[in-house]
């Protein structure tokens, strides 16, 4: 089955069995409603109570009802059907479709993206260099463009420099 990403579960929140998530989705008041469902991997869970909390939004989900039933969630990516996710305009991309793209830059190919990472002005690609190391590149239409060949990166000094 094609799935979504919509959140990761960070680390267990107070001793009740919420837990802290990552957002990664886009509408988090809709997907992360009581009553609504999330697969991990092939176990669904349902929803029971959700909050927003310091940028991130703790979650109790049926059947988790203490600290160490909540610790066992740590690190776990929550999905949704694909069929269940929004349509994607032309200029917008599911992390998924851009990791293992080659970054180009000049026409040379300079890295791999390794990671799309959440942040709160805009995403970041992480990019494993050909030259050893790592680098994260701003993933905003003035530095970046998806092409044929990969990530074509604007050619400004220090951007893909370690």
């Amino acid at each position: 089955m094609d799935r979504r990403v919509v959140g990761t579960v960070v680390r267990p929140h107070g001793i009740r069995g919420e837990v802290a998530i990552r957002i990664e989705t886009d509408d988090p008041a809709t997907r992360f409603r009581p009553g609504s469902r999330v697969l991990w991997d092939d176990r669904e869970l349902v929803i029971e109570t959700s909050r927003p909390h310091g940028g991130r939004q703790l979650i109790r989900f049926a059947g988790i009802g203490d600290r160490t039933a909540a610790e066992g969630l740590r690190d776990a990516l929550l999905t949704i059907p694909a069929a269940e996710a929004r349509a994607l305009r032309e200029e917008e991309f599911w992390p998924e479709q851009l990791v293992g793209l080659a970054v180009v830059q000049g026409g040379v190919v300079r890295g791999e993206i390794t990671a799309v990472l959440a942040a709160p002005a805009h995403d970041l690609l992480e990019v494993a260099l050909a030259t050893g190391g790592t680098a994260l590149v701003p993933f905003v239409a003035a530095l970046t463009r998806v092409t044929e060949v990969g990530v074509e990166v604007a050619p400004l000094p220090g951007l893909l420099d370690t």
